[in-house]
């Protein structure tokens, strides 16, 4: 990381994708690490961490792009452009959840704007590249249209930042809260609507009870207010029954229409008891377009 730039260049200049990826990795691990600390300012969080930022603003350039987002910058409040699809999904690690910041740190989207130590999902790191399949055809993905970040000073383009919007076409599906623990484990479903018509978000022990179909989980960020409308965003997805995977956002409506905030990650992990028709009911509703289901074009802030 501390070479001189010419020397980077041809120390990279023949890394395989695997490579790319432990690099990838790393970052990963290091933001694991960092979040688990506490900063003694917490609006502090991003300048603190600019210097591991830059050292790796030096390297990934001479990757190339592997997501073809309209970026104002390559580093974007703690994310990179030529891998954000990658770095939209984090979660927070299990435990008891903080309120979040009542000040701004981040724009939702971003493990910048809550308190506590997130992850990676290690799963997201096949489910987003082909080449960890027999039929890369099956792998469906939202579309990035747009990522901007306003930082405090252009000078510290690592630093602050005052502002971030995120868009993309994605599919929507409506959900609502039932209730419960904040820690718990919680279930997506299908099948199940509440009066109004909208698929519900439940307990797992709860919906097992009522032999309903487990199609993921969610991890939330922080102690947010559950009640009203809540909304699954799909970011990948693979129609393949054989791999049936999908993973996203779940979003609560911010100040205007089509505009949202993160408050949570949601995945469909592989389970040992999985059965066929499981997998093919999975993946039919990863196709669907019906029951609430739709493509919308939003933002995310």
């Amino acid at each position: 990381m501390f070479m001189p730039d010419r020397a980077v260049q041809k120390h990279v200049a023949d890394w395989t994708f695997r490579d790319w990826n432990d690099l990838r990795a790393l970052w990963s691990d290091i933001v694991q690490n960092y979040t688990g600390r506490a900063v003694t300012k917490p609006k502090d969080k991003l300048t603190a961490f600019a210097g591991v930022a830059e050292q790796f603003d030096r390297v990934w350039p001479l990757m190339g792009s592997d997501i073809k987002a309209e970026t104002n910058r390559s580093y974007l409040a703690g994310l990179w452009s030529h891998s954000l699809m990658h770095d939209l999904l984090w979660a927070k690690h299990y435990g008891v959840l903080s309120p979040r910041p009542s000040h701004y740190l981040a724009p939702s989207w971003s493990w910048a704007s809550v308190h506590g130590e997130v992850s990676a999902i290690r799963t997201v790191d096949r489910s987003l590249h082909a080449a960890y399949f027999d039929d890369p055809s099956t792998l469906i993905a939202c579309e990035i249209l747009s990522c901007y970040v306003e930082v405090e000073d252009d000078r510290l383009p690592y630093g602050r930042v005052a502002s971030g919007i995120l868009k993309l076409r994605a599919k929507l599906a409506p959900i609502s809260w039932t209730g419960g623990n904040h820690g718990s484990e919680l279930g997506l479903f299908t099948g199940i609507d509440d009066l109004r018509g909208r698929p519900m978000l439940l307990r797992k022990a709860e919906a097992e009870a009522d032999r309903l179909r487990w199609v993921g989980q969610v991890y939330l960020d922080s102690k947010e207010e559950l009640e009203g409308q809540l909304w699954m965003l799909f970011i990948t997805w693979n129609m393949n029954p054989d791999d049936a995977y999908a993973a996203g956002l779940v979003l609560k409506e911010a100040n205007k229409a089509l505009t949202f905030r993160r408050i949570g990650f949601w995945e469909t992990p592989e389970s040992v008891d999985d059965t066929e028709e499981d997998r093919e009911e999975r993946v039919r509703w990863f196709s669907a377009e019906i029951n609430g289901l739709c493509v919308k074009i939003l933002e995310i802030v």
